[in-house]
Protein backbone atom coordinates (compact mmCIF):
# COMPACT_ATOMS: atom_id res chain seq x y z
CA UNK A 1 0.00 0.00 0.00
CA UNK A 2 3.06 2.31 0.60
CA UNK A 3 4.03 2.05 -3.07
CA UNK A 4 0.81 2.44 -4.41
CA UNK A 5 0.32 5.75 -2.34
CA UNK A 6 4.18 6.73 -3.55
CA UNK A 7 2.94 6.29 -7.06
CA UNK A 8 -0.61 8.06 -6.66
CA UNK A 9 1.85 11.14 -5.56
CA UNK A 10 4.22 10.92 -8.22
CA UNK A 11 1.44 11.04 -10.66
CA UNK A 12 -0.66 13.61 -9.30
CA UNK A 13 -3.56 11.45 -9.22
CA UNK A 14 -6.94 12.33 -8.45
CA UNK A 15 -8.01 8.30 -7.99
CA UNK A 16 -6.41 5.12 -7.65
CA UNK A 17 -7.44 2.07 -7.92
CA UNK A 18 -5.92 -1.06 -6.41
CA UNK A 19 -6.31 -3.45 -9.63
CA UNK A 20 -5.50 -7.47 -9.55
CA UNK A 21 -5.01 -9.60 -12.26
CA UNK A 22 -7.53 -12.93 -12.48
CA UNK A 23 -7.91 -15.74 -14.97
CA UNK A 24 -11.79 -15.08 -15.25
CA UNK A 25 -12.67 -11.40 -15.01
CA UNK A 26 -17.13 -12.08 -16.04
CA UNK A 27 -17.68 -12.43 -12.63
CA UNK A 28 -15.87 -8.91 -11.66
CA UNK A 29 -15.93 -4.91 -12.82
CA UNK A 30 -12.98 -4.62 -14.89
CA UNK A 31 -10.93 -1.84 -15.58
CA UNK A 32 -9.14 -0.87 -19.01
CA UNK A 33 -5.43 1.07 -18.81
CA UNK A 34 -3.30 2.48 -21.36
CA UNK A 35 0.57 1.84 -21.69
CA UNK A 36 0.54 4.51 -19.11
CA UNK A 37 -2.05 2.97 -16.22
CA UNK A 38 -4.16 5.87 -16.91
CA UNK A 39 -7.77 4.34 -16.59
CA UNK A 40 -9.84 4.59 -19.11
CA UNK A 41 -12.70 2.80 -19.14
CA UNK A 42 -14.85 0.74 -16.90
CA UNK A 43 -16.48 -2.84 -18.06
CA UNK A 44 -19.00 -4.36 -15.60
CA UNK A 45 -18.75 -8.39 -15.19
CA UNK A 46 -17.75 -8.26 -19.11
CA UNK A 47 -19.16 -12.22 -20.64
CA UNK A 48 -16.79 -14.23 -21.40
CA UNK A 49 -14.46 -13.80 -24.38
CA UNK A 50 -15.16 -10.53 -24.53
CA UNK A 51 -13.06 -8.67 -21.67
CA UNK A 52 -10.76 -5.99 -22.95
CA UNK A 53 -8.66 -6.75 -19.37
CA UNK A 54 -8.28 -8.92 -16.81
CA UNK A 55 -7.43 -6.35 -14.12
CA UNK A 56 -10.47 -6.04 -11.83
CA UNK A 57 -11.25 -3.52 -8.58
CA UNK A 58 -9.73 -4.83 -5.75
CA UNK A 59 -11.75 -2.91 -3.60
CA UNK A 60 -8.75 -0.51 -1.93
CA UNK A 61 -8.81 3.01 -3.68
CA UNK A 62 -6.28 6.17 -2.73
CA UNK A 63 -8.89 9.28 -2.85
CA UNK A 64 -7.40 13.23 -2.96
CA UNK A 65 -9.98 14.73 -0.46
CA UNK A 66 -11.63 16.97 -2.99
CA UNK A 67 -13.79 13.61 -4.16
CA UNK A 68 -15.08 12.81 -1.10
CA UNK A 69 -17.09 16.37 -1.41
CA UNK A 70 -18.65 14.85 -5.07
CA UNK A 71 -19.87 11.30 -2.99
CA UNK A 72 -24.00 11.88 -2.19
CA UNK A 73 -25.11 11.69 1.02
CA UNK A 74 -26.61 8.56 1.51
CA UNK A 75 -25.84 5.19 0.43
CA UNK A 76 -23.51 5.08 -2.97
CA UNK A 77 -21.83 2.62 -5.01
CA UNK A 78 -18.85 4.87 -6.27
CA UNK A 79 -17.50 2.26 -8.31
CA UNK A 80 -20.55 3.01 -10.05
CA UNK A 81 -21.58 6.36 -10.00
CA UNK A 82 -18.01 8.55 -9.13
CA UNK A 83 -15.43 6.63 -11.00
CA UNK A 84 -16.99 6.19 -14.39
CA UNK A 85 -17.42 10.41 -13.57
CA UNK A 86 -14.12 10.53 -13.00
CA UNK A 87 -13.02 9.01 -16.30
CA UNK A 88 -15.24 10.91 -18.40
CA UNK A 89 -13.90 13.82 -17.22
CA UNK A 90 -10.53 12.99 -18.03
CA UNK A 91 -9.54 13.15 -14.30
CA UNK A 92 -6.58 11.53 -13.57
CA UNK A 93 -7.82 8.12 -12.61
CA UNK A 94 -4.81 5.28 -12.61
CA UNK A 95 -4.53 1.85 -11.59
CA UNK A 96 -2.16 -0.03 -9.44
CA UNK A 97 -1.42 -3.34 -9.75
CA UNK A 98 -0.77 -5.36 -7.00
CA UNK A 99 1.04 -9.01 -7.11
CA UNK A 100 0.21 -10.53 -3.80
CA UNK A 101 -3.22 -13.04 -2.87
CA UNK A 102 -6.32 -11.56 -3.44
CA UNK A 103 -9.77 -12.85 -3.10
CA UNK A 104 -13.63 -12.13 -3.44
CA UNK A 105 -14.58 -13.01 -0.19
CA UNK A 106 -18.42 -12.50 -1.54
CA UNK A 107 -19.02 -16.33 -0.89
CA UNK A 108 -18.62 -18.95 2.04
CA UNK A 109 -16.74 -20.86 -0.51
CA UNK A 110 -14.49 -17.99 -1.50
CA UNK A 111 -14.24 -17.31 2.26
CA UNK A 112 -12.69 -20.41 2.91
CA UNK A 113 -10.49 -20.94 -0.28
CA UNK A 114 -8.80 -17.88 0.42
CA UNK A 115 -8.30 -18.91 4.35
CA UNK A 116 -6.62 -22.05 2.98
CA UNK A 117 -4.26 -20.63 0.66
CA UNK A 118 -3.13 -18.27 3.57
CA UNK A 119 -2.78 -21.52 5.48
CA UNK A 120 -0.88 -23.47 2.95
CA UNK A 121 1.21 -20.62 2.13
CA UNK A 122 1.92 -20.65 6.13
CA UNK A 123 3.28 -24.15 6.45
CA UNK A 124 -0.07 -26.04 7.20
CA UNK A 125 -1.85 -24.21 9.81
CA UNK A 126 -2.23 -20.35 11.36
CA UNK A 127 -3.22 -20.91 15.31
CA UNK A 128 -4.02 -18.18 17.54
CA UNK A 129 -2.54 -17.71 20.71
CA UNK A 130 -4.03 -19.00 24.03
CA UNK A 131 -5.45 -22.60 22.68
CA UNK A 132 -6.16 -25.99 23.76
CA UNK A 133 -5.60 -28.67 22.16
CA UNK A 134 -5.19 -32.81 22.95
CA UNK A 135 -3.77 -35.10 20.71
CA UNK A 136 -5.44 -33.17 17.63
CA UNK A 137 -4.73 -34.26 13.65
CA UNK A 138 -5.03 -30.16 11.96
CA UNK A 139 -4.21 -29.69 8.15
CA UNK A 140 -4.38 -26.36 6.26
CA UNK A 141 -6.55 -24.78 9.21
CA UNK A 142 -6.81 -21.16 10.35
CA UNK A 143 -7.47 -21.33 14.26
CA UNK A 144 -8.79 -18.19 16.45
CA UNK A 145 -8.06 -17.45 19.91
CA UNK A 146 -9.26 -19.15 22.94
CA UNK A 147 -10.10 -22.74 21.28
CA UNK A 148 -10.36 -25.59 22.74
CA UNK A 149 -10.13 -29.01 20.92
CA UNK A 150 -10.78 -32.14 23.11
CA UNK A 151 -8.51 -35.27 21.99
CA UNK A 152 -8.82 -37.53 19.09
CA UNK A 153 -9.89 -34.43 16.82
CA UNK A 154 -9.54 -34.40 12.97
CA UNK A 155 -9.87 -30.97 11.71
CA UNK A 156 -8.75 -30.20 7.99
CA UNK A 157 -8.95 -27.47 5.61
CA UNK A 158 -11.14 -25.41 7.90
CA UNK A 159 -11.48 -22.30 9.55
CA UNK A 160 -12.35 -21.83 12.94
CA UNK A 161 -13.28 -18.50 14.75
CA UNK A 162 -12.85 -17.63 18.63
CA UNK A 163 -13.96 -19.41 21.93
CA UNK A 164 -14.78 -22.29 20.01
CA UNK A 165 -15.56 -26.03 21.44
CA UNK A 166 -14.69 -29.25 19.99
CA UNK A 167 -15.11 -32.22 21.71
CA UNK A 168 -13.27 -35.31 21.72
CA UNK A 169 -13.50 -37.59 18.28
CA UNK A 170 -14.68 -35.01 16.45
CA UNK A 171 -13.82 -34.74 12.12
CA UNK A 172 -14.60 -31.31 10.36
CA UNK A 173 -13.73 -30.60 6.96
CA UNK A 174 -13.99 -27.78 4.60
CA UNK A 175 -15.72 -25.93 7.16
CA UNK A 176 -16.46 -22.45 8.64
CA UNK A 177 -17.13 -21.98 12.36
CA UNK A 178 -17.82 -18.94 13.80
CA UNK A 179 -17.23 -17.91 17.39
CA UNK A 180 -18.81 -19.50 20.26
CA UNK A 181 -19.74 -22.23 18.64
CA UNK A 182 -19.77 -26.03 20.22
CA UNK A 183 -19.27 -29.08 18.72
CA UNK A 184 -20.40 -32.05 20.26
CA UNK A 185 -18.19 -35.78 20.82
CA UNK A 186 -18.36 -38.10 17.66
CA UNK A 187 -19.73 -35.64 15.16
CA UNK A 188 -18.87 -35.00 12.09
CA UNK A 189 -19.02 -32.04 9.83
CA UNK A 190 -17.92 -31.16 6.03
CA UNK A 191 -18.97 -28.39 3.63
CA UNK A 192 -20.73 -26.63 5.98
CA UNK A 193 -21.29 -23.01 8.02
CA UNK A 194 -21.99 -22.92 11.36
CA UNK A 195 -22.85 -19.02 12.91
CA UNK A 196 -21.88 -17.55 15.63
CA UNK A 197 -23.33 -19.30 19.11
CA UNK A 198 -24.58 -22.30 17.49
CA UNK A 199 -24.54 -26.25 18.44
CA UNK A 200 -24.03 -29.42 16.99
CA UNK A 201 -24.81 -32.36 20.03
CA UNK A 202 -22.96 -35.04 20.26
CA UNK A 203 -22.91 -38.07 17.15
CA UNK A 204 -24.33 -35.81 14.99
CA UNK A 205 -23.69 -36.14 10.97
CA UNK A 206 -24.01 -33.01 9.23
CA UNK A 207 -25.09 -33.03 5.65
CA UNK A 208 -22.32 -31.08 3.24
CA UNK A 209 -23.99 -28.29 2.81
CA UNK A 210 -25.41 -27.60 6.44
CA UNK A 211 -25.84 -23.70 7.28
CA UNK A 212 -26.67 -23.03 10.91
CA UNK A 213 -28.27 -19.38 11.98
CA UNK A 214 -26.58 -17.85 15.02
CA UNK A 215 -27.48 -19.81 18.21
CA UNK A 216 -29.26 -22.76 16.16
CA UNK A 217 -29.03 -25.60 17.57
CA UNK A 218 -29.06 -28.61 15.01
CA UNK A 219 -31.50 -31.51 15.18
CA UNK A 220 -31.25 -33.35 12.05
CA UNK A 221 -29.00 -36.88 11.85
CA UNK A 222 -28.23 -37.95 8.40
CA UNK A 223 -28.20 -41.52 8.24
Amino acid sequence: LTKAIENHNQLNASLTLALCKVQDPSAYGVAVLNNSSLITGFVEKPPPGTEQSNLVNAGVWIFEEKLVKEIPPGRVRVEETLFPSLVARNQLVFGYQFNGLWADLGTPERYLKINQQIAQREGGNIIANNNHFQDVVLQGNCIGKNTVIDKNVEIFNSVLWEDVQVQENVRIKDSIIADGVTVGEGSTIESSVLASGSTVPPKKHLRPGTHLLPGERYDETDG
